[in-house]
């Protein structure tokens, strides 16, 4: 892996870090930034967020070879694999280097980074929990829903 400072960051262990980045980083050495890429590659449309992307050091001016963030987040990480831009030149300038972003943020966060799926709660009181990772706190709410219902009664006549 080119960029260590990224490596560093996958290689992270612990609750709060996502054993697959872990498995990623010791299986594909030649990963060396993270790219925001501002469309889906499968189709070709835009996405409205753009997706994150591994990238390695044998991407060049016709393709990507790289895996996306989600993927490995499921599981898929070998699926490391070669991206062609349909025979038109790749354009770095449509893409965004965001490695230093992602090392910042993932070593704060941790995989609560990506979903609200990965959270560790911890119960304060009754109403109130917070995330012992990326310290997020949610509030309980409970509402009280009416059903009326109609019933069809037969009486003797």
């Amino acid at each position: 892996m080119k960029n260590s400072k990224l490596k560093e960051s996958l290689s992270l262990k612990g609750d709060k870090y996502s054993d697959k980045f872990n498995r990623l980083s010791r299986k594909q050495t030649n990963i060396s930034k993270v790219l925001l890429v501002p469309w889906d590659f499968i189709d070709g449309h835009e996405s409205e967020d753009g997706t994150l992307y591994f990238v390695s050091d044998h991407s060049d001016r016709f393709g990507l070879s790289g895996v996306p963030v989600v993927s490995v987040r499921v599981g898929k990480y070998q699926e490391f694999c070669c991206v062609s831009f349909s025979g038109t030149p790749y354009r770095e300038m449509e893409t965004k280097d965001v490695t230093e972003w992602f090392i910042k943020n993932y070593k704060e966060f941790g995989k609560c980074l990506f979903d609200d799926w990965s959270h560790d709660w911890i119960k304060i009181n009754s109403n109130s929990r917070k995330c012992k990772h990326c310290n997020k706190h949610e509030s309980r709410e409970v509402k009280t829903i009416i059903k009326r219902e109609r019933k069809e009664i037969w009486k003797s006549a």
